[in-house]
């Protein structure tokens, strides 16, 4: 979350956004699964994606729904709306390894990163975040 400047004429507001530059270091360091890259390699693709985000606004507030990669499943099942691409057990797999990886490597100090039980409710989980956010 981040702030909208009152110099662009809009009253200071809590900007909410459901993908950030986290999102950008998990999805596009996912390979293919033939793929397997040395401590080198790795680096250079982290290196040329901090590079990307290199201007993104820190966030004032990271919340991670941490769950189950069978309850994303099972959530996303339950939606009634056509999957994407990146919507497969197998994928999502690798996704959650990569923010369990990076979850708490990537965001400065001034950044306050929490992680939520994403096996809540939808309304447990918001009335959470409201919470901690005092709102």
């Amino acid at each position: 979350m981040g702030y909208l400047p009152e110099a662009a004429g809009l009253a200071l507001r809590y900007v909410t956004c459901d993908r950030y530059d986290l999102s950008s270091y998990v999805y596009q360091s996912i390979l293919d699964e033939k793929q397997e890259l040395d401590k080198n390699a790795q680096f250079k693709i982290m290196y040329w994606l901090h590079q990307l985000n290199r201007y993104a606004l820190n966030p004032d507030y990271v919340f991670y729904l941490d769950m189950s990669n069978e309850i994303m499943m099972s959530r996303l099942q339950d939606r009634n709306k056509e999957k994407d691409i990146f919507e497969n057990q197998e994928f999502l797999y690798r996704v959650n390894e990569n923010y369990q990886r990076l979850w708490d490597r990537i965001y400065p100090t001034e950044t306050t990163v929490i992680k939520i039980s994403g096996i809540n409710s939808i309304d447990k989980i918001h009335n959470d975040i409201m919470k901690i956010l005092d709102i």
